[in-house]
């Protein structure tokens, strides 16, 4: 599940405003085995109860799944389905001063489903990992 995205898409969708980013990125898989959509909603706050809420309140659909770098936030919660030939995969987390949430959905042609169900999971937690990560300069 480790290597590269290759960006299929542009950023079709994204809204800035001072404290709140939200961006949509269509990937396909260095390998080409994986192609989809990412949703990222990324928020930044001085009220911890509020940016908590946001993440503990989000519908997370599907089952509860490990978040191995969970204990990293204040809040996390993450979620997957299966629907057709689509994989989804939801991550809430919160910190002291950001909230984030990923809708992360991923098809294959050449996989398990199985196999696409856990590279969604995957998928959706690094990118959290990754937007918990950003400075406000980049």
């Amino acid at each position: 599940m480790e290597g590269s995205w290759t960006l299929t898409r542009t950023e079709p969708t994204r809204e800035v405003t001072r404290s709140l980013v939200r961006c949509e990125f269509g990937f396909r898989s260095a390998d080409q085995a994986y192609w989809g959509t990412v949703v990222l909603d990324l928020s930044a706050g001085d009220d911890e109860a509020a940016l908590r809420k946001k993440a503990t309140d989000g519908p997370c659909y599907g089952e509860v799944v490990p978040n191995p770098s969970g204990a990293r936030y204040k809040v996390t919660r993450a979620c997957s389905q299966k629907i057709n030939d689509k994989a989804f995969a939801g991550v809430f987390v919160a910190s002291d001063e950001r909230y984030a949430h990923t809708l992360a959905e991923f098809s294959s042609s050449s996989r398990p489903p199985e196999q696409v169900v856990a590279y969604a999971n995957s998928s959706a937690q690094r990118i959290i990992d990754r937007a918990m990560a950003l400075k406000a300069s980049d």
